[in-house]
């Protein structure tokens, strides 16, 4: 029988299993463009990061729950921007769902419940950014409604212009 899944807010004690599922997310996002390689110091930066959110009223973090397995989160945040008349606007930070249980709706349940959050909030829209190489992630927000408003653009650092 199957164990059945629900959308919780999530707490302190699933730090550890929220820190293995956004390393997962990491090494994906590494494998998209060279420029998301993963810090060295990469735990105790996110551990921080999630820490702050965990314990702020301006964000949200939902977990996926099986039992007490964690197999899925979301990490939402309000961003105010003064000079839009759309503002304020929900903005989802990170998503995920382990591996074997992606592709059974999950990853639209937690998105849901943080777009919710935002709203109930005040949230005039619901952003997010995704790797332009990620095909599947693209169809995945497509699917949901979600449109490209922005692109994001970079140059890398040339030789000769900063610390060697």
């Amino acid at each position: 029988m199957a164990v059945p899944t629900r959308i919780d807010r999530a707490v302190f004690g699933d730090l550890e299993a929220i820190l293995t599922l956004l390393r997962l997310l990491a090494y994906e996002h590494e494998a998209f463009d060279e420029s998301f390689a993963v810090a060295d110091d990469w735990t105790t930066s996110m551990e921080s990061y999630l820490t702050e959110r965990l314990r702020s009223p301006e964000h949200h973090v939902s977990v996926a729950r099986e039992g007490s397995a964690v197999v899925g989160v979301v990490v939402a945040s309000m961003r105010w921007q003064p000079v839009f008349a759309e503002s304020p606007r929900g903005y989802l930070e990170n998503v995920v769902v382990a591996p074997s249980r992606r592709r059974q709706g999950l990853g639209r349940r937690l998105v849901e419940a943080a777009s919710l959050w935002c709203e109930a909030r005040g949230a005039m829209a619901v952003e997010l950014s995704v790797a332009v190489a990620n095909g599947a992630g693209r169809e995945f927000w497509a699917s949901m409604g979600f449109e490209p408003v922005l692109l994001q653009m970079r140059r890398p650092r040339r030789a000769g212009h900063g610390p060697e």
